[in-house]
């Protein structure tokens, strides 16, 4: 059967050489910043073991239903945010790209994160079990190479989210939002 992945799936391929959207795949990996650089024949080993879904705009999800999956974000932007369930206050942790991974944190410790993933645009998605991705960071170094900087860069993201929250007022760090996403 059909693995589920917690969202509304439409479109589900397994990918192989023969699918549809093979080909635009492996575009979008060549230029993702996880595995750009990588060689044509390991690059095409990493996306035979990944599936492609589409999710419709809007839809919404906790990471915690799917921690033991990777994704990567071919198409659209994906809002990864935390919300506290009393306030109802939230944060805007990640605005994901074509070419981010989620959920690091979750591949990492191997724990549910407790984050909400929204689809902002309708996105492609290409899915890797968890333990896959995690033998690629452990056995390929080229992969390797990659990841850490891109653990990096999220981490960087997270520590200027906090000082932000802690040394900016919100009209500050709102006229720093629209110029950064301008």
């Amino acid at each position: 059967g059909r693995p589920a992945c917690g969202w509304a799936d439409e479109v589900f391929y397994t990918m192989n050489p023969n699918s549809p959207v093979y080909t635009h795949c492996l575009r979008a990996l060549e230029s993702s910043d996880l595995f750009a650089g990588l060689e044509k024949n390991l690059l095409r080993d990493m996306l035979r073991l990944f599936r492609y879904e589409t999710v419709a705009s809007r839809q919404v999800f906790p990471l915690g239903d799917v921690f033991d999956r990777f994704h990567v974000l071919v198409s659209g932007r994906l809002r990864l945010s935390r919300a506290n369930s009393r306030t109802g206050r939230a944060v805007t942790l990640f605005l994901l790209r074509p070419g981010d991974g989620f959920d690091v944190i979750s591949l990492l410790d191997g724990q549910p994160h407790a984050l909400e993933a929204k689809a902002l645009d309708e996105l492609e998605l290409l899915i890797a079990p968890a333990e896959t991705v995690r033998t690629w960071i452990e056995h390929t170094p080229e992969f390797n190479r990659n990841f850490l900087p891109y653990l990096g860069k999220q981490l960087r993201t997270l520590a200027d989210l906090a000082a932000d929250l802690a040394l900016h007022s919100t009209e500050t760090r709102l006229a720093k939002l629209i110029i950064r996403n301008a």
